[in-house]
This record gives C-alpha cells, sequence and structure tokens, in this order.
C-alpha cells in the first residue's frame, strides 16, 4: 500500500496525526511519496523519525521561535535562502540518502527551466527535500546546474500518486490538505496570501486528482489553518488523527478489499507519468551538481484494458 503526501506548507502537519492513528490501527504504508510539507513529513516516516519530528515540532510555539529556522535575507532570490532548513533536516532527520530509509520514498520537484515534474527517489536524501519545498518567492530554488533550477513540487503535483505507483504500490492512499478552502474576510496580508495560494493550487489540485486518481482519498478540514500557522501544528495533527479514527471502518474495508479480491487493476499508461526523467543527487557537500539519468521509456504505453 502506498501513502501519497501532499502539498500544503504548516497545513502538512496534518500529516502526522493521520499517519500516527494508522499505526495505532495497524496500519502502515509500505511506499510513500511526498510533495513539498509532504516530503518532509514523509522523509521523517520513512526514516522511522516522526517522533524526532514532533520534537522539533515542540520548539515552535509561536510566530518568534518558528522564525529561527529561516535565515530572511534581501540579497537572495527569495526571502529565505534554506540552509536553516538543511541544518534543520541534518540536525533532526540524520538520514543523508534515500537508500538508509525503512521504506521506499520518493518526492515531487518542478524544474523551473523546463517546466517539468521531477521525481527523486536515490541518492543523497536531503537536498531532494530540500527542492520539493522551495515554494518560489519564499524559499530560493534547488541549484542543480544552468538547466536545472528545483522548486516546489507543488505546482505541478501537489499530491503525488502518479510517484507512490512508480515506486511500486499497487493500492494507494492520497491526502489532500487542500480539499476544503478557508472562507473568511481578506483583510490583511496573510489571509490574502493564503487565498491567493488556495487559488493557484485548486486548479492544479483537481486537474491532478483526475489524471492521478488514488484508490482512497484523506479529506482533513483545514479551513480554519493558514498556510503559514506553522506554531499551531498539534492542531493540525488533531485533525487528521480525528478524521482517521472517524474513517477508520472505511479504511479497514478498502484494504482488507484490495488483499482479499481478486479484482483486475487497470495499469496507467506510462505516458501520463509526465516525469520523463528521475534525478538522483550526488554526495557532494553543496549539491550544486547532481547525476541525471533519462528512465528507460522503451515500453510502449500500456493499453487502457491492460492488468497487471
Amino acid at each position: 500500500m502506498g501513502l501519497a503526501l501532499g502539498s500544503g506548507a504548516a497545513r502538512g502537519w496534518v500529516h502526522v496525526g493521520i499517519i500516527r492513528a494508522l499505526a495505532e490501527a495497524g496500519i502502515q504504508a509500505d511506499v510513500v511519496t511526498g510533495t513539498s510539507a509532504g516530503a518532509v513529513v514523509g522523509a521523517f516516516y520513512a526514516a522511522d523519525k516522526l517522533d524526532r519530528l514532533e520534537e522539533f515540532a515542540g520548539e515552535l510555539n509561536s510566530i518568534r521561535s518558528t522564525a529561527r529556522y529561516m535565515d530572511f535575507s534581501l540579497s537572495q532570490p527569495a526571502l529565505i535562502g534554506g540552509r536553516s532548513f538543511v541544518q534543520f533536516l541534518e540536525d533532526y532527520l540524520g538520514v543523508r540518502r534515500f537508500e538508509e530509509l525503512k521504506k521506499p520514498f520518493g518526492v515531487c520537484a518542478t524544474n523551473l527551466v523546463d517546466m517539468n515534474e521531477v521525481h527523486i527517489y536515490e541518492g543523497a536524501l536531503i537536498p531532494a527535500i530540500r527542492a520539493s519545498v522551495a515554494v518560489p518567492g519564499f524559499l530560493a530554488p534547488l541549484s542543480a546546474g544552468e538547466d536545472r533550477q528545483l522548486a516546489d513540487g507543488g505546482m505541478l503535483n501537489p499530491i503525488p500518486v502518479n510517484l507512490a505507483r512508480k515506486l511500486g504500490a499497487e493500492i494507494v492512499i492520497g491526502v489532500d490538505v487542500n480539499s476544503h478552502p478557508q472562507l473568511k474576510r481578506f483583510d490583511s496580508i496573510t489571509t490574502i496570501l493564503n487565498r491567493s495560494m488556495e487559488v493557484m493550487m485548486n486548479r492544479i489540485r483537481i486537474n491532478n486528482r483526475h489524471f492521478f486518481p488514488a484508490d482512497l482519498w484523506l479529506e482533513p478540514d483545514l479551513s480554519d489553518y493558514g498556510f503559514f500557522d506553522l506554531h499551531r501544528h498539534q492542531t493540525a495533527i488533531d485533525v487528521g488523527r480525528r478524521l482517521v479514527q472517524e474513517r477508520i471502518d472505511d479504511i479497514r474495508r478498502f484494504r482488507d478489499h484490495h488483499f482479499i479480491a481478486s479484482e483486475k487493476r487497470v495499469r496507467i499508461p506510462d505516458m501520463l507519468s509526465r516525469a520523463r526523467e528521475y534525478f538522483s543527487f550526488g554526495a557532494n557537500e553543496d549539491y550544486s551538481k547532481l547525476d541525471a539519468e533519462l528512465e528507460n521509456d522503451s515500453q510502449s504505453p500500456a493499453d487502457e484494458n491492460e492488468v497487471d
């Protein structure tokens, strides 16, 4: 079973509650994928270090404490440079390569140069996460050569269901943290920025859910939780936990039906994956280069009636 964790900035804390509640019900994902905030939580889950992430969350008890992990500067192509974020990953995650994780894991990023979706699931882990969370204007993109400027994967694939299937998941639970838009007056910079992000993400989210449907969707209601409310982590975690507890019977039926029944499953044509190459980051410390390898594209796309 695969778990695709969606993007959503601070709303991504909800993934922690969902994962915790699933585990309490005896349900573990075999494959994990994530975009942006989902990439961060997914990495800690795949490393079996959610405790460390929650320990970090406990330090974010105010907006001021959150700012400690953001290296603001006006002399760079974004408000935040990313050095502090990388340091956070090195200190709390403590895993440097995908191959060291306890489960198959992959992240989505966007190449700003050719405007293509990028799947990363091998090699150096920290720069891959760093690329996936780089929301343009807020966090500087990760430079990987003149033809590769990697930024937020949510611009093209906010819920990487297709990547979970690529990594071997036969069934996928998708977590959509942006299905309940905020309804409030737009009378401040924060509320306007929140709604602007929702407007842009909503159309992308709808299109992706159509082309890359999950077998089961979890849609936590975070309508009163903003993209920048990092310090309200416990609120989001509790929302995720309650959602799973409310839907646990549906989730169990879904899981049991898959493993008991022998239904034919339609294979998604390769031509729909869109991400034609995956990147494997090298081990160099400055992450200024990365090895690219064209994915084997010799197989013809599957017929829509072809089954596994």
